[in-house]
């Protein structure tokens, strides 16, 4: 014998499943930060005379990976990228070297030098929803063209930073 459900029956039961799917709350998009990498830039190079040719540019490819899954305790994820002071600075002065004579210069998060790049204040703080794949960070490094810069020796100065990344 074949069972049958009235008409009202099947709509009555889609609407009981239907409420019942509109009153699991939706879950919030939440991810965890498994690791991340850098892919270092060669260097920064400046040919200069100290009165034309002040800057120039690096960048590097930041990649970070999430694992998906949820953490109460960090529902917003946030990657940071500061720079160090360098091997050679002085104070908070970034200074590079040649074989003892100094040249005072600043690294900048954007082209236009405004805002300096450091590892206490100004640096790169970007939330992440998702995996990255070789996002460019971009450096711009001027030369301090006056001062005790324009009494150094012809040479190759050089300086190094150190780059971390944090989540």
């Amino acid at each position: 014998m074949k069972s049958r459900i009235s008409a009202w029956g099947r709509h009555f039961g889609m609407a009981i499943a239907l409420f019942c799917l509109l009153m699991v709350p939706a879950a919030q998009a939440r991810v965890n930060i498994q690791s991340c990498t850098l892919t270092s830039p060669f260097g920064m190079v400046i040919n200069t005379n100290l009165t034309s040719n002040l800057s120039s540019t690096t960048s590097f490819l930041l990649s970070c990976k999430t694992n998906g899954h949820s953490d109460p305790n960090n529902p917003n994820p946030i990657v940071t990228i500061k720079l160090n002071l360098g091997t050679h600075a002085s104070g908070v002065t970034r200074r590079l070297d040649s074989v003892g004579n100094k040249l005072s210069y600043q690294l900048f998060q954007d082209s236009t030098f405004n805002t300096p790049w450091d590892e206490t204040t100004n640096f790169i703080s970007r939330p992440i929803s998702g995996d990255i794949t070789n996002e460019p960070i971009t450096i711009y490094g001027k030369l301090d063209g006056t001062g005790a810069n324009l009494d150094q020796p012809v040479g190759t100065y050089t300086d190094t930073i150190q780059v971390m990344v944090g989540w």
